[in-house]
């Protein structure tokens, strides 16, 4: 490896490791904030106010974030107070702190859905709140009739939960490969499209620019999927 190519390496790992720093320190920062929000809330009875600031805390999530995690279980726990506690019946309490813990979750998934044991118990929470709410409600969206079985439109509503979203591994895959070839393509401009008094060498140039040109229309093609 030349020491232009090693130089290139190390200075690209630098900046790399110095981004990925700075993104964890600002998400624990977000994450203690809106957690301090949330149990002032929660001190005040201000029940959809916590929910939503947990919620926010929760999506600061990266492995590890000590205030996220915490943030996932207060919802957890706001989701178990007792309706009689003040405050927590005007709020539809358990259905708001389990629908936030639930787009918290689906808001920071990626190869996986963090905390998806507990993301389980409240998919099965939220089918059986949702099935015994239309007992008494028409809906205009399409679902199983009024009249169906309390335990089929607990099974109706479970499934749609545990649909987790997301694009076609296929287009996934294109857009990482895209984005490879655009950063591979950057490497070779660097390090063979310019001659030691930085002029450009043709040759090189132009077939890191074809490079860089596929490798980003791929990668601009796998996230329109």
């Amino acid at each position: 490896m030349s020491s232009r190519l090693t130089s290139a390496v190390q200075t690209a790992l630098g900046a790399f490791a110095l981004a990925v720093l700075v993104l964890v320190l600002r998400l624990t920062w977000d994450a203690r904030q809106f957690a301090q929000q949330g149990e002032a809330h929660v001190r005040a009875n201000a029940y959809p106010e916590a929910c939503a600031a947990f919620m926010d805390a929760a999506r600061s999530y990266y492995p590890g974030n000590p205030y996220a995690n915490l943030a996932f279980s207060r919802l957890l726990q706001l989701a178990d107070l007792p309706l009689d506690t003040p405050g927590a019946a005007e709020a539809q309490l358990p259905r708001r702190a389990l629908e936030s813990f639930r787009m918290a979750a689906m808001a920071t998934r990626s190869i996986y859905v963090p905390h998806a044991a507990e993301l389980a118990t409240v998919n099965e929470r939220l089918a059986g709140l949702y099935a015994r709410w239309e007992e008494g409600t028409r809906t205009a969206y399409r679902q199983p009739t009024k009249s169906a079985s309390l335990a089929a439109r607990h099974a109706w509503h479970l499934g749609k939960l545990q649909t987790v979203p997301g694009p076609p591994w296929l287009w996934s895959l294109v857009g990482l490969l895209g984005l490879g070839l655009a950063l591979a393509a950057m490497a070779l401009f660097v390090t063979k499209a310019l001659s030691p008094s930085l002029k450009i060498v043709r040759g090189p140039a132009l077939g890191a620019g074809l490079a860089f040109f596929v490798g980003f229309t791929l990668f601009l093609l796998g996230l329109s999927h």
